[in-house]
């Protein structure tokens, strides 16, 4: 019998549908497995790390520390989201964190920390010089990933800039893929150009090249200057959302003493724009600010969630009759101590005193 060309799958199927070819005679051409990327230098994976790749820093992280929420009832008379909070608290648990990247434990609070502060620079920036955010993805040539890492933050700081991105903060990624990592170092930004991208997100050309717009001059400098693929991803709906999910599998620099994720350029750099107060927390019902909690009540620890929507943050104010989220009274040694839900099930209190 004549011996049969491999075919690709799919054609495989058609034959075999159609008679043509019996499976027992086919050699199905294995699929094509993309080469690995030529290195400049040493081998990512031996000097860049996954954020929370190590372990835990310490027995206490992630340990409760209290409750912050808001107790004023009377404000709460009202209706939100089309449930009524009339009798409720609105409360949320705060865990013991040790703020550091590499914890496996704590990368989800230590992102969503550093996001929070990043997007509060970030829009102030941006309302201060009429800008518009944007969520953009640089990657390097495959010949730069050997150079040091300053080098690698220089060359694509400078690149924004001659782009005409004029603020912004950026995080590295050495690698690519969700379950099968390979190396692909690029930075994902959230930054402001000096025309807004609106223009080219509206645009139906197929051809930038030509163009003197973001597109157009980003595929320019590519090919003429600098060699950084530059690519604008769709509108997000929340700027520190999307901060923390990328902050959440950002890289960290091995051997490091003290590494920084997640840097600023521009506008907004520490150099450009001086400090930006935090965000405070407010009650998701009536803004008041939230303040530390004592919970005396007979609530399972579960009850407490860390995550999850406005309506499940909602607990009874009273229960049989008495109040049992009693605001915490700082610096006064001889407080009451209050029975704490989250260890041993309420059987063991947390300490008293500021």
């Amino acid at each position: 019998m004549e011996q049969v060309k491999p075919v690709r799958f799919s054609a495989f199927l058609e034959s075999v549908y159609n008679g043509s070819i019996t499976a027992e005679d086919v050699v199905v051409e294995p699929k094509l497995v993309k080469p690995d990327l030529p290195l400049g230098g040493d081998n990512l994976f031996r000097r860049w790390e996954q954020v929370g790749s190590r372990e835990q820093t310490s027995s206490k992280c992630q340990d409760f520390l209290f409750l912050s929420g808001c107790s004023r009832t009377e404000l709460h008379d009202k209706i939100v989201e089309g449930v009524s909070w009339k009798g409720k608290n609105y409360m949320k648990p705060v865990f013991n964190s040790c703020d550091k990247p590499t914890c496996c434990k704590c990368k989800d609070s230590w992102a969503s920390r550093q996001a929070t502060k990043a997007k509060v620079r970030l829009v102030a920036a941006a309302a201060r010089y009429g800008v518009k955010l944007e969520h953009v993805i640089v990657s390097l040539s495959p010949a730069d990933y050997g150079l040091p890492y300053d080098g690698m933050k220089e060359k694509v700081r400078k690149g924004l800039e001659l782009r005409g991105w004029i603020l912004g903060a950026m995080a590295p990624h050495a690698f690519r893929g969700k379950k099968i990592f390979r190396e692909g170092f690029h930075f994902h930004v959230m930054a402001a150009h000096r025309e807004g991208y609106d223009r080219c997100r509206v645009c139906t050309k197929w051809d930038c090249s030509e163009c003197d717009g973001i597109r157009g001059v980003s595929i320019r400098a590519r090919k003429e200057k600098d060699g950084l693929m530059v690519k604008v991803l769709e509108e997000r709906r929340t700027i520190g959302g999307t901060l923390a999910y990328e902050l959440n599998h950002a890289s960290v620099l091995k051997g490091a003493a003290r590494f920084h994720v997640l840097t600023y350029f521009g506008l907004c750099s520490y150099n450009n724009m001086g400090h930006v107060e935090d965000e405070k927390l407010l009650c998701a019902v009536c803004a008041s600010e939230l303040t530390r909690h004592n919970y005396i009540g007979v609530l399972p620890m579960d009850a407490f969630k860390r995550k999850g929507k406005i309506e499940e943050r909602m607990y009874d104010a009273e229960e049989d009759g008495k109040e049992v989220f009693i605001p915490y009274c700082y610096g006064n040694s001889s407080s009451v101590v209050k029975p704490n839900p989250y260890k041993d099930g309420g059987s063991v209190a947390p300490r008293s005193g500021g």
